[in-house]
């Protein structure tokens, strides 16, 4: 196509774009000015026969005194759980009331719906409802023209034909193909949905802050301005120039950078929550930054720190409180009284090493703004410290710089004292006729080094192997490290499959793998390997990416599309994503069985995947038990293996697998409420909608978190001990099972 239309499309593009930009401010202007916010329930009702499994046209109107911020509709089945995540309507006006409306998709195992408001106070006036169902092409059409920039997305993918590019501009423009998205707004979300910060009396811990930074730098006076500004003030002491000697007993001190500002009530309700939790030993905390006028903007919530994730570096931010019985010596001098993200990572790497870090807990509260002028360390002075660190342990994982953000990346330092790596036994069930089975196996042959391995190719089938199925088993042959092994059975059981193939070898470490999963670089095995080196790390699984690059995989996260999904689905390869979480290992509740590494101890101890999962869940489940038992569970972003997903079975839920899919979710569901309610490893500041997972929640998620994590910090080894009500936990949104 002429390049000057392409141009000229590009400018309509950008013009829609800017369009929709300046509606979007002119309605957060408008909310802002009226709103403050939890979620209440306003309407509900049941549903007509006609509007099920169909597009509807839903109006809500309103008084005009009603003023909220958002309003969404969640549709019921009858034992009262959510099959889809929250639609939210949008805002409008019809004589002299308030209208909100939206376009949404109505399951048709649905029998009622509820309707919320998110602002100020509880609706109490009467509201009229409709519910209007309309053609799926109207349905598009209206979808389209309601997005131009879309539009123009979508006519220059198909003219470049980039049609990954236009399957996801489709992907967001009907979010899981059922209605709008929240916004994805700060100041909005300040507005309606922050939790409040509240300075209550409490005669719990007291507190001192250590402030880290030139005493004589405006930063330095902002932060010291800020803490005066507590309710009580709170008493500080410069890191460059005093010791710690004053910090009383049972007191917690406050690691901070200059610039880093504390917001009314920050300690006053840290203290509270401290108390209420049971006084851990170490807290961090969210924070955000201020632009040139002052105002908060990119607000950064964070996932709970744990030691794969603190290798990178990129956790600490944000106010840290640490007890003061935990106060390493010199922790000031160790950073030059310079630098509080040094000094809070030598802090925390000094518990772990004492093994005092299982009570590390994460505030989702900001608690503090990051002025422009706040400064941070060189990131070869972080790299020196948390190398040194791993080489006291012995551990065979280094880090260094990386280039696309500002942390550190794993990598695996070949062992310098001649010891081997252990052995490994890696399963892939197969039918030995997926398309990409040939070119994943030579793949896996020709880029797996330094590591004596066993493959086992896993037929489960009722019959023999057909022909064609006996050439692929041959060809496996031909490398002495693989073999194909037929495995009766009536139907297929993917658990089934993998217990019985882990039955034939002795290994001290399985892997699971798909047969449509490729290596890319060479030391992808030493790299998950080293992981093991940590006795408590049970499990590890790397980045999975699609063959055009974009990401498939980027761990798991609870709670994700109404059940689980996969985190960072569809970003390219190369972004690091939300606080560098795509491409930095870190400890996840769960990674998928597509390529799973498991120690063998911690395989047999949970008795292996669970039977009576045949088709899905059974991987998640699997990290999940390894959990209960005391192992964690690692999610390596920075080894990158190529999927092509669901080659080799299809869905999981196809064909005569289909009526597994009720009773696995129910069976899921009840067993894993707890932690599929409320991820520990998912801020609940963030959306758990699939394609948004690294957005804001609207509703936050805080008062779900209040509830479930104190409870967790004196069980720590019981993820499924919280129990809530099914219509609660399935507020997250749809099921995308297809891991």
């Amino acid at each position: 196509m002429d390049p000057v239309w392409l141009g000229i499309g590009r400018d309509i593009a950008e013009m829609g774009q800017q369009i929709g930009e300046r509606a979007r401010t002119a309605a957060t202007d408008w909310l802002l000015a009226e709103t403050r916010a939890l979620a209440y329930p306003w309407a509900s009702g049941a549903l007509s026969s006609d509007t099920r499994g169909r597009w509807c046209l839903i109006t809500v109107v309103a008084p005009p005194l009603d003023l909220v911020a958002l309003v969404s509709i969640t549709f019921r089945r009858a034992d009262g759980y959510a099959p889809n995540r929250p639609t939210f309507l949008t805002r409008g006006w019809r004589g002299g009331g308030r209208i909100v409306s939206c376009l949404a998709h109505v399951p048709a195992d649905a029998v009622d719906f509820v309707v919320e408001t998110l602002g100020r106070g509880a609706p109490v006036k009467p509201v009229q409802l409709s519910m209007r169902p309309v053609g799926r092409h109207r349905a598009a059409l209206t979808m389209l023209l309601e997005q131009p920039a879309t539009i123009w997305r979508l006519f220059l993918g198909a003219v470049q034909g980039d049609f990954s590019q236009m399957r996801r501009d489709l992907g967001a423009l009907v979010p899981n193909g059922r209605g709008a998205r929240p916004p994805n707004d700060y100041q909005l979300w300040i507005f309606a949905c922050e939790p409040p910060l509240s300075a209550a009396a409490h005669d719990g811990p007291g507190a001192r802050a250590l402030i880290f930074g030139d005493p004589e730098s405006p930063a330095f006076l902002a932060t010291q301005q800020s803490l005066a500004g507590q309710e009580p003030p709170v008493p500080w002491l410069a890191a460059a120039r005093d010791d710690l000697t004053a910090v009383s007993p049972g007191t917690y001190l406050i690691l901070l950078q200059a610039g880093e500002i504390l917001a009314a009530g920050a300690v006053a309700s840290a203290l509270w929550e401290l108390r209420r939790l049971g006084e851990p030993g170490l807290a961090v905390s969210d924070y955000d930054h201020l632009d040139a006028n002052g105002a908060r903007q990119e607000p950064m919530p964070g996932p709970t720190p744990g030691h794969a994730l603190m290798l990178s570096g990129t956790a600490c931010r944000g106010a840290w409180f640490l007890r003061s019985d935990l106060v390493p010596a010199g922790l000031a001098a160790s950073a030059g009284g310079q630098w509080a993200e040094l000094a809070r990572l030598a802090a925390w790497l000094t518990c772990y090493r004492m093994g005092r870090t299982e009570m590390t807990v994460r505030l989702p509260f900001f608690l503090t703004h990051r002025a422009r002028e706040t400064l941070s360390p060189p990131m070869e002075t972080m790299t020196a410290l948390v190398n040194d660190h791993l080489a006291g342990l012995d551990h065979t994982l280094r880090v260094r710089p990386a280039d696309s953000f500002s942390g550190l990346l794993c990598f695996p330092e070949p062992r310098a004292d001649g010891r081997g790596v252990p052995p490994v036994s890696i399963i892939i069930p197969s039918t030995l006729t997926a398309p990409h089975f040939a070119a994943c196996m030579t793949a896996l042959l020709a880029r797996t080094h330094e590591v004596d391995i066993d493959i086992i190719v896993a037929v489960g089938q009722p019959g023999p192997l057909s022909d064609e199925q006996r050439r692929a088993a041959a060809l496996v042959a031909r490398d002495p490290r693989a073999r194909v092994v037929h495995i009766p059975m009536a139907r297929f059981n993917y658990s089934a499959v993998n217990n019985a193939a882990a039955r034939m070898t002795d290994h001290p470490v399985l892997l699971l793998m798909n047969d449509d999963v490729a290596p890319i670089a060479p030391d992808w095995l030493t790299h998950l390997l080293a992981h093991l080196d940590d006795p408590a790390i049970g499990i590890v699984g790397p980045r999975l990416l699609y063959p055009s690059g974009a990401v498939q995989h980027g761990g798991v996260i609870l709670g994700l599309s109404g059940m689980v999904d996969h985190a960072s689905r569809g970003l390219p390869a190369a972004a690091p994503g939300h606080e560098a979480q795509v491409l930095v290992d870190q400890e996840m509740s769960a990674v998928t069985g597509a390529c799973l590494l498991i120690r063998r101890a911690a395989f047999d101890a949970v008795g292996g995947l669970d039977e009576a999962y045949p088709s899905a869940f059974n991987d998640i489940d699997l990290c999940l038990r390894v959990g209960q038992a005391g192992w964690g569970t690692i999610y390596a972003g920075a080894v990158a293996l190529t999927h092509h997903e669901l080659q080799t079975y299809g869905s999981h839920y196809a064909g005569d697998r289909a009526p597994h899919r009720e009773a696995e979710l129910a069976r899921f569901r009840h067993r894993w409420a707890g932690v599929v309610a409320c991820d520990p490893y998912h801020n609940p500041n963030l959306s758990l909608i699939a394609g948004a997972e690294w957005d804001l929640a609207f509703p936050s998620r805080v008062p779900l978190w209040r509830d479930l994590e104190a409870p967790r910090l004196v069980r720590p080894g019981a993820p499924d001990a919280v129990r809530i009500p099914e219509p609660e936990m399935a507020r997250g949104g749809t099921d995308r099972s297809a891991l």
